[in-house]
């Protein structure tokens, strides 16, 4: 496949935010698309006026949230963990009319069978995700993360490094860093 053909079937995405984890899910980003580009980085949303011309990762700051709505046909990879920012920025922006949220998983995450994941999901590197496993939207799975089976991850929950899940009653919900359960 030649490197137009990939280009023209690549999304265009933008990443929210330009701190730690913003930067976490650009890294996931750019292994994603190492054997073949399936999202094409434009660049990064933040809320601070001044980050606006200045560049992370050799690829500018565009602009605030108003960015996205001159824009609406880009995708937004979500780099914000706390969990009820993270919410109130999804809804703002769904509002604004932009509603496409990709979903990454790193290729060096393992995603067992029967496992569902929502939209706007980041899965980083070392995660092992085995059976029977339902994740939610605009989850953030960190680095090196364990889940079991039957176990439910609701909408927006950040799951801390190196956490492990258990079959267990109940699921992890709203909560900011959490052993998942």
């Amino acid at each position: 496949m030649t490197g137009e053909t990939q280009r023209e079937k690549a999304t265009d995405v933008v990443i929210y935010g330009t701190g730690g984890l913003a930067r976490e899910v650009h890294q996931v980003l750019e292994d994603v698309n190492q054997d073949a580009v399936r999202h094409r980085f434009l660049g990064w949303i933040d809320d601070d006026p001044l980050k606006t011309g200045q560049e992370v990762h050799s690829a500018p700051v565009l602009g605030q949230a108003e960015w996205l709505e001159c824009h609406r046909d880009v995708g937004v990879l979500m780099g914000v963990g706390t969990t009820a920012t993270r919410r109130a920025l999804v809804r703002r922006i769904s509002a604004s009319g932009t509603s496409r949220f990709p979903t990454l998983i790193h290729p060096l995450a393992w995603i067992g069978n029967r496992v569902t994941i929502g939209e706007g999901t980041v899965v980083c590197a070392g995660n092992l995700v085995t059976t029977d496993i339902a994740i939610g939207r605009h989850v953030i799975l960190n680095l090196d993360c364990t889940v079991g089976h039957d176990t439910t991850i609701e909408d927006f929950v950040t799951v801390a490094r190196a956490s492990t899940s258990q079959a267990r009653s109940g699921s992890a919900k709203g909560v900011t860093s959490a052993l998942a359960r």
